[in-house]
């Protein structure tokens, strides 16, 4: 579904990614870790054409996704992202908010549209909170509107780029739960996280990125348990 060979990105002289190679096969969970800086956001945003990348290739279900075409937002239909900032609409309520990308974007009648985000609510717990306006609501049910919203858009690839961290510790579970039930459903994802038990649980896959270049990467097990580059050991003994 996805592939990417020798990506590399620079902004200005910061040399970001390094020849950043790997594929993602449908339905496959892949769960990028490392720390701060290390290139884990960036990748995330070149794949969804957000930022250009300098070299390499990147291609989603057989497109090169290009920062600079006017196609672009084919591909962003089929990727959807959800942020660490939530990114809602504030005089929207939770229903608007996930009902207009597919009138606007797809061009959907509002009944269709309507219907299709009391769906997307439905599947993240949230049928109670139509009409609610977020700042009526918590972070994690605003979180979980967010990717209500991606959902909608009947994408074939979410990326998640570290939506919990924003978030109270009692509210991340249920942003997790989500996120484990869409895996469970067969949803292909990407996932930026320092939540190492959802990493060891839900994910197909782990690559740990250090200094912009995969340094290691395999099955969770393998990864959290006998962990062969030096600084995944230093990176999992700081955080467990």
């Amino acid at each position: 579904m996805l592939k990417l060979e020798n990506v590399h990105k620079w902004f200005g002289s910061l040399h970001v990614l390094k020849g950043v190679s790997f594929d993602v096969s449908r339905g496959q969970v892949t769960v990028i870790i490392g720390r701060s800086g290390s290139g884990k956001s960036t990748i995330l945003r070149c794949i969804n054409g957000l930022e250009p990348i300098k070299e390499g290739r990147i291609s989603v279900e057989g497109e090169l996704v290009d920062a600079h075409s006017r196609h672009v937002h084919k591909i962003r239909e089929k990727v959807g992202f959800v942020f660490q900032s939530f990114n809602l609409f504030p005089y929207y309520t939770a229903l608007e908010n996930v009902s207009l990308a597919p009138k606007i974007v797809k061009g959907l009648p509002p009944a269709e549209a309507r219907a299709i985000a009391e769906q997307m609510l439905a599947r993240v717990g949230l049928s109670d909170k139509l009409a609610a306006y977020p700042d009526k609501l918590s972070g994690g049910q605003q979180q979980r509107v967010a990717i209500a919203r991606a959902l909608a858009m009947s994408p074939d690839l979410m990326l998640f780029d570290e939506v919990t961290s924003a978030l109270d510790p009692e509210l991340v579970e249920e942003v997790l739960k989500v996120m484990q039930d869409l895996a469970e459903g067969g949803m292909t994802m990407i996932v930026v996280t320092h939540e190492m038990g959802f990493a060891r649980r839900v994910g197909s896959r782990v690559l740990f990125f250090h200094e912009g270049q995969i340094a290691e990467q395999g099955p969770p097990e393998q990864i959290f348990t006998d962990p062969r580059n030096e600084n995944l050991r230093t990176f999992i003994q700081s955080i467990l």
